[in-house]
C-alpha cells in the first residue's frame, strides 16, 4: 500500500480497519522506545489533524435502542463491559467507517443528560486536549476516566453546547 496513510488498528473499536490514503503524513507517537501510531495526521502546514474514531448513542432502554438500529441499519450489538455498555459494529471491517457504543443514559431526557450521538476523537493527551478545549471557550463535562485496557476518556462541550469525547490510547489504563 502506498502512503501517506493512517492506520486504525491500534484502537479496539477500530481494529481491522484498513489504512486510508490521505494527502497527509501519518502521526507516530514515540514514548521511550515504543512507537504508537495514532489516528491523526499532520497536514502540509504542520497542524495536527485528529480523526473521529468512535461514536456513542445514549439510551434509556438499551434493548429497545439496539433493536431499532439493528432493524434500521443492520448494525450488530455486543455487550462489552459489566456495566451497561454494548459495542456497535456498523459494517464489515474491510469497508471504511467507524464503530461505536450503546450506553445507558445517566439521567432523564428533560435534565442535562446526553440526548444525541457522541463522537470521540483520538488525541495524544486527554489532559492537554481538555485544557485546550476550555481555553478555546469549551467546558469539561465528564472528567478524565480510565477505560480499562483501552485508554483515557473525557467529555467536553464545545462553544455551542455540543458534547464530544476525547480518547487517549493507553492499553495500561486501569
Amino acid at each position: 500500500m502506498n502512503g501517506p496513510f493512517i492506520l486504525f488498528d491500534e484502537w479496539p473499536f477500530c481494529r481491522g480497519n484498513r489504512a486510508r490514503n490521505l494527502s497527509t503524513v501519518p502521526v507516530i507517537l514515540v514514548i521511550g522506545r515504543q512507537e504508537t501510531r495514532i489516528a491523526g495526521s499532520i497536514d502540509e502546514g504542520g497542524s495536527i489533524m485528529n480523526r473521529v474514531v468512535h461514536f456513542e448513542i445514549h439510551a434509556e432502554n438499551l434493548k429497545r435502542a439496539a433493536r431499532f438500529y439493528e432493524e434500521l441499519f443492520a448494525w450488530k450489538f455486543d455487550r462489552w463491559m459489566p456495566e451497561e455498555y454494548w459495542l456497535i459494529t456498523t459494517g464489515p471491517l474491510s469497508e471504511p467507517g467507524i464503530n461505536g457504543g450503546l450506553f445507558k443514559r445517566k439521567g432523564p431526557v428533560e435534565g442535562s443528560s446526553v440526548i444525541a450521538y457522541v463522537c470521540t476523537i483520538q488525541v495524544a493527551s486527554v489532559d492537554d486536549s481538555v485544557e485546550r478545549a476550555a481555553a478555546l471557550g469549551g467546558a469539561n463535562v465528564v472528567p478524565k476516566r480510565a477505560i480499562p485496557g483501552v485508554g483515557w476518556l473525557a467529555y467536553s462541550k464545545d462553544t455551542e453546547g455540543n458534547i464530544f469525547g476525547m480518547m487517549q490510547n493507553d492499553p495500561e489504563a486501569k
